[in-house]
């Protein structure tokens, strides 16, 4: 009896141990693999990485802190013309340190197709227009190319309007008034970009008694190469007067035709010319300086006399020899 008695218990403890197994495996048949197993998988693609880098400076290449420089900027398969942008123009804007320097890194680009491979990668291109600005200097515009693993150093020379005067002159105080609107026309073509491809010489604005005259004398620096089998010296200075002289003459006419301190106008404009078919030749200086009385200039602007007329009223120095210009 007592043998019957354990052998019931153990047939009993089988049965419970069998029916929680089964119970248990048919839990599991309804678990889904979700219910099993969490897998978190984070794939980041890689970026392209283009850094801008600027640093900004005065005409004595100190630092120029909290200067503020706006980009606007996008990403570009390649260089190539047409090329597909992988972005909208962002715009952005960073302010340089304590040291004059600023930068912006653009990683964020989003085309996974693109950023996985490799070789497109390398031939993207984040192309960039930006300019700086702070208060006292004039605004500088630039552009610039970022490409893949590039380490570029952009500087940028901010002027100011005592930048562009002689030192000697500064200091003459009794030419304050003279100096005054001086400053107003250089903010007029300064600001307003009257020239595209002159540039004011820095140290170049002065006073200069030419022919018992007093002339304001100011210098620019042409940025074109003149074809020499083309143009002849003469051609040259015609066009010189035309694409910076004439342009010059309103916000000279004014700011200074008032002036008791001057007589006119000397602009000085340096040049050269090259044979562009000689590999071997070499570029020529042609320096022009242009003498306009003011009384002439105004006459000009009013319509009272031709440009002809204003050209052979004045003196028109060639490498300091006299030449007449003639537009017909």
């Amino acid at each position: 009896m007592k043998l019957i008695s354990n052998t019931s218990f153990h047939i009993v403890t089988l049965l419970f141990l069998l029916m929680t197994v089964i119970n248990y495996s048919q839990q599991i048949k309804n678990t889904t693999v979700r219910d099993k197993f969490e897998i978190k998988v984070q794939i980041k693609n890689p970026s392209v990485i283009h850094k801008f880098e600027i640093k900004v400076i005065d005409m004595n290449m100190n630092a120029i802190e909290g200067a503020i420089v706006t980009l606007e900027s996008s990403l570009k398969y390649s260089d190539e013309p047409g090329a597909k942008e992988l972005s909208h123009r962002i715009k952005t804007i960073i302010q340089t340190d304590m040291h004059g320097r600023a930068s912006k890194v653009f990683d964020d680009y989003n085309d996974s197709t693109y950023l996985f491979n490799d070789w497109l990668r390398s031939k993207a291109i984040t192309s960039i227009s930006y300019s700086v600005v702070k208060d006292g200097f004039y605004r500088k515009n630039a552009d610039t190319k970022i490409y893949m693993y590039q380490e570029n150093l952009e500087t940028i020379i901010l002027s100011q309007p005592s930048d562009y005067f002689d030192d000697q002159f500064l200091k003459m105080k009794k030419y304050k008034k003279l100096l005054g609107s001086t400053y107003n026309f250089l903010n007029s073509i300064l600001l307003e970009s009257y020239l595209s491809d002159c540039v004011l010489d820095y140290n170049s604005i002065s006073l200069e008694n030419f022919k018992r005259k007093y002339y304001l004398r100011l210098q620019f620096t042409d940025v074109n190469t003149y074809n020499s089998i083309k143009l002849t010296n003469y051609d040259i200075a015609k066009r010189v007067f035309d694409d910076v002289v004439r342009k010059l003459l309103n916000p000279l006419n004014d700011n200074l035709n008032k002036s008791q301190d001057v007589d006119g106008y000397c602009v000085i404009i340096k040049s050269t010319s090259k044979n562009f078919i000689d590999e071997k030749s070499f570029s020529k200086d042609l320096v022009f300086k242009f003498y306009l009385l003011k009384t002439e200039v105004a006459k000009y602007k009013n319509n009272d006399i031709t440009g002809q007329e204003l050209v052979d009223k004045s003196i028109i120095l060639l490498n300091d020899e006299r030449i007449d210009l003639k537009f017909q």
